[in-house]
């Protein structure tokens, strides 16, 4: 049903991210480890180690031969890394907390992060300054639109912020509320827009949300199986906005219709929970990830 390419790794991944133009992913994994793959080959191509700092959030840069990624030890910074001459190029220095969520502009070198002193913070890559400081009522998590024009910022009790990129000091310019969350204390763990800008997706815990970007009602949720208070596996939407895909607890991945939340594909088991789960915006292939990477072809039949 499906084809797939597996490499073992020491330990679990704790991220992973395809270059937006080249054949490219890059893992980072608690074993401080950062391996880069010919995702068209399915070939592992490098191995580097960041054993002083830690390795998470790892995001490819539009660069194919650079990274940036937060640090798991140590200080709180993040890094600006060059995978070819294995070289920091910058740090960002600036939260007091970890950093727990980067994402860079589909379209500019402005880098978004969000960490455990709950701020979200505004960077430019190439001059390495801070722009922006923005404030959560709880640890918060970020994602850009795929024109770069907007961000949003999602923390606990159901809340998204959306912000205009040229205009985030005025505010932000809409508010939207998950009502199943409202009354919640948890966290959202993850969020992503989907390529043509009409949804945004959210995870909590084990509860997985498709809402409309224009006026933030949900049009549909699905469920992981992560128990309460447990640690939320990321999802992806297809190219499309068609379909969820994301790992579940019982280490099955499943699509789900995202506007009807109707189950549509089951694939085989990872070796364990898969975490990590993106889908390649060059290519029908998407990669998950426990402590083994797995690339995966979806076919017609799933």
């Amino acid at each position: 049903m499906f084809r797939s390419e597996y490499s073992e790794q020491d330990s679990r991944v704790n991220s992973i991210s395809f270059h937006r133009t080249h054949d490219l992913l890059v893992s980072a994994s608690n074993d401080d480890i950062i391996r880069v793959y010919d995702s068209y080959r399915g070939q592992e191509l490098n191995t580097l180690q960041s054993k002083k700092y830690g390795v998470a959030n790892i995001c490819y840069t539009h660069d194919p031969q650079s990274v940036v990624y937060s640090s798991t030890k140590g200080s709180h910074a993040w890094r600006y890394h060059d995978l070819h001459a294995n070289r920091y190029l910058k740090y960002f220095n600036g939260h007091s907390g970890r950093v727990t969520a980067l994402h860079v502009s589909p379209k500019t070198d402005q880098v978004l992060s969000a960490a455990e002193d709950k701020q979200v913070r505004l960077w430019d890559l190439k001059s390495g300054q801070c722009s922006a400081v923005l404030h959560a009522p709880g640890i918060p998590t970020v994602a850009w639109d795929e024109q770069g024009l907007v961000f949003c910022v999602a923390a606990e009790s159901g809340v998204i912020k959306l912000y205009d990129a040229k205009n985030y000091g005025s505010g932000p310019f809409a508010s939207f509320v998950v009502k199943e969350e409202q009354n919640s204390n948890a966290l959202f763990s993850f969020v992503r827009f989907s390529l043509s800008g009409k949804y945004i997706l959210a995870v909590v815990e084990g509860r997985i949300y498709v809402l409309d970007a224009f006026d933030g009602q949900t049009v549909c949720s699905v469920h992981t199986g992560v128990s309460e208070g447990g640690q939320a596996l990321e999802a992806t939407l297809t190219p499309d906005g068609k379909y969820i895909i994301s790992g579940c607890s019982d280490r099955h991945i499943r699509v789900w219709d995202a506007e009807k939340g109707r189950e549509i594909a089951k694939w085989p088991q990872h070796a364990d929970v898969p975490t990590c789960i993106k889908f390649s915006p060059r290519k029908l292939l998407v990669a998950s990830a426990c402590q083994a990477l797995a690339l995966w072809i979806p076919t017609s039949q799933s």
